[in-house]
């Protein structure tokens, strides 16, 4: 869950026709705003299609940054970022207040609301409400996933409980040493997969805004270097906003002699909040 904040874009969510850009009175909080704040990472559950390996933990990388909002920011979309001081390789860190450009915390907080992941996290709409990204990309190796979004909530005095946003999509592909340079599943319009979305932290609910860089319903393995396919499964895993992907989903191998290899899902199936789909092994033969 690697991220570099400096590397992160501002986005302007008041262009965007969304409600709650700013805050119309100022709200009195009960405890004073801490400097640093101890967050732990709900872990995912595996909906078993078909049997597999528990998953690799989801842990606190060194380097993470979250983005933070309390109930007692003057404006809706003020975000503070605290980066990771300790608890990396582990679902428990301590993350220590980043002033960047003199950043000024409230003086006191009654609850906040924090996000992991995107390239900018904004909170709006009286506190519950943030925005998130969804990255179009597919992993090799669930612990080689970077930046699995993610929501928090916490009272005041209370640590922050992150929870997964979005779910994953278990891709075991078989071979017979068959190389592969890229995969990419497309939904072909019928549900955006990649992009920014509104998380609401009180129901849990995704709302597709808009699309960033590519299509909106791709999502894309791209290796350094091809991969070559055996009968042991490689495992692929997508991070995919939750709801109900339709039969015709396709997934498009390219091998590395250029040719391509188009495998179409016959049945819908539905990706969970906060859960591992495991998807049928797909077997990719010349």
């Amino acid at each position: 869950m690697r991220k570099n904040p400096m590397a992160w874009i501002a986005m302007l969510v008041c262009g965007m026709a969304l409600s709650g850009c700013a805050q119309s009175e100022k709200t009195i909080g009960t405890m004073p705003v801490p400097t640093l704040l101890s967050a732990s990472i709900a872990q995912p559950t595996r909906t078993e299609i078909v049997a597999g390996q528990n998953p690799h933990p989801i842990y606190w990388e060194v380097g993470d940054v979250i983005a933070v909002h309390f109930d007692t920011d003057t404006d809706a979309t003020t975000v503070h970022w605290y980066q990771l001081q300790s608890g990396a390789g582990t679902t428990n860190g301590t993350f220590a207040h980043l002033e960047y450009g003199g950043d000024t915390l409230p003086a006191t907080y009654n609850s906040l609301i924090a996000g992991f992941s995107g390239y900018e996290t904004i909170s709006f709409n009286e506190n519950t409400e943030m925005v998130l990204e969804a990255r179009s990309e597919i992993f090799m190796g669930l612990d080689s996933v970077e930046e699995f979004p993610m929501h928090g909530t916490a009272a005041a005095g209370a640590p922050i409980a992150f929870r997964c946003s979005f779910g994953i999509a278990h891709i075991p592909v078989t071979g017979n040493n068959v190389s592969i340079t890229q995969i990419t599943m497309d939904t072909h319009e019928e549900v955006p997969v990649a992009g920014i979305f509104n998380v609401n932290v009180a129901t849990d609910a995704t709302t597709f805004v808009q699309s960033t860089a590519g299509s909106a319903y791709q999502i894309v393995w791209a290796g350094r270097q091809a991969v070559t396919l055996t009968d042991t499964p490689t495992d692929f895993y997508g991070v995919m906003p939750v709801g109900t992907y339709n039969a015709g989903t396709t997934l498009t191998f390219t091998l590395s002699n250029g040719s391509t290899i188009v495998k179409t899902a016959q049945q819908p199936f539905t990706v969970s909040r906060a859960q591992i789909l495991n998807l049928p092994t797909l077997n990719v033969a010349q």
